[in-house]
């Protein structure tokens, strides 16, 4: 965020004087820079934020905190209360992977279903996930298919993935290769690891079309450069049997 410098002052004063989004503003203004004493004040008008009342303010004072500290993990409750859909989410995903607190999928799921019922569209996917696993709730394919469909719908690449799973494996709706493919490659397209990883092995596998592996290494390439580790094995191993050849 830049502001000039009468901007900065007015929103400063603003702040002291109980404006909430005035230090939720600041604070993204000085988070957006990348050492520590700065980063410092982001956390502090975060924080204050916070305590003014604003959710987002919350959750983005918690992302400056130790990922698994009590700090942290009480912020992210504040802001799901305070109905930050981010906060729900953030707080859904460490009960779900065991981040700073006893893994709770039951937990995660109700956090999951307030994230996505505030249009956190991570949330929906995440919530379609429990659906799909039958993780404390009943499984249900049609229920995750919608929330996939959601999350897809709005951007999110997780939920394009997701959906390209579902009619990769038939689950729920009729197999597909053709638009699992679609579906991955436009989770590929929104920079979502997984989707590239999973366009790349349906190529490799000759899933609905002949077995192409000049086409699946940019895939994996892609996905691996994105952070997928197993997308980097599967180029690794591309590059191995083509020098063998």
């Amino acid at each position: 965020m830049i502001l000039s410098a009468a901007g900065l002052e007015e929103r400063i004063d603003a702040c002291r004087n109980g404006d909430a989004t005035a230090c939720f503003e600041l604070g993204k203004r000085y988070g957006e820079k990348e050492t520590e004493e700065v980063k410092r004040k982001a956390l502090a008008f975060y924080e204050k934020s916070c305590t003014l009342g604003n959710g987002d303010g919350c959750n983005n004072a918690a992302m400056l905190l130790p990922e698994r500290s009590e700090e942290a993990f009480e912020l992210l409750r504040k802001a799901c209360e305070l109905n930050s859909a981010y906060g729900c989410t953030n707080l859904a995903i460490r009960y779900a992977w065991g981040q700073g607190v006893t893994k709770d999928y039951r937990v995660a799921t109700e956090y999951y279903r307030k994230g996505c019922q505030l249009e956190d569209y991570l949330s929906c996917y995440g919530l379609g996930l429990s659906y799909l696993q039958g993780l404390s709730v009943e499984k249900d394919l049609s229920e995750s298919r919608r929330l996939f469909s959601l999350a897809c719908e709005h951007g999110r690449g997780e939920g394009c993935s997701g959906l390209g799973y579902l009619y990769e494996n038939g689950f729920g709706v009729a197999r597909d290769y053709t638009k699992s493919m679609e579906l991955y490659r436009k989770a590929c397209e929104m920079e979502y690891d997984l989707g590239c990883t999973n366009a790349g092995d349906l190529y490799r596998d000759a899933k609905g079309r002949p077995k192409d592996l000049k086409k699946a290494k940019p895939l994996y390439k892609k996905g691996c450069n994105l952070g997928d580790e197993v997308a980097c094995e599967r180029l690794k191993t591309l590059y191995s049997e083509s020098e063998g050849n």
